[in-house]
């Protein structure tokens, strides 16, 4: 799939690996880095399977390390931006970086 950043810092996170771990630490780092590879190779979210996707309307929540979550969504034009149903994610081959978030244990 294709990934696009929902602002400069996001972007600056995933991208440099030395600001990643400055905001992230080491471990989220690692596995931030494997999370966006597999993205990268993936077709489409169903392809998706280690950090654990959980998809909700039209965001997609991945599992990095030390309760850290990715959170995506499509980035297609508006009119198939708004999937319907899980299944309309399928079609999904472009997504936005949301954010990475800390979650409560």
């Amino acid at each position: 799939m294709e990934i696009a950043f929902t602002s400069k810092d996001i972007r600056e996170i995933c991208e440099n690996r030395q600001v990643a771990v400055n905001n992230l630490g080491e471990d989220v780092t690692i596995s931030l880095i494997k999370r966006l590879a597999d993205i990268y190779a993936a077709s489409n979210v169903y392809e998706l399977i280690a950090g654990d996707p959980e998809i909700s309307g039209n965001t997609c929540v991945i599992q990095l390390a030390d309760n850290h979550r990715l959170s995506i969504s499509p980035n297609h034009p508006r009119q198939h931006a708004n999937p319907a149903s899980l299944d309309s994610w399928i079609n999904v081959s472009r997504v936005k970086i949301q954010g990475i978030y800390h979650a409560p244990e």
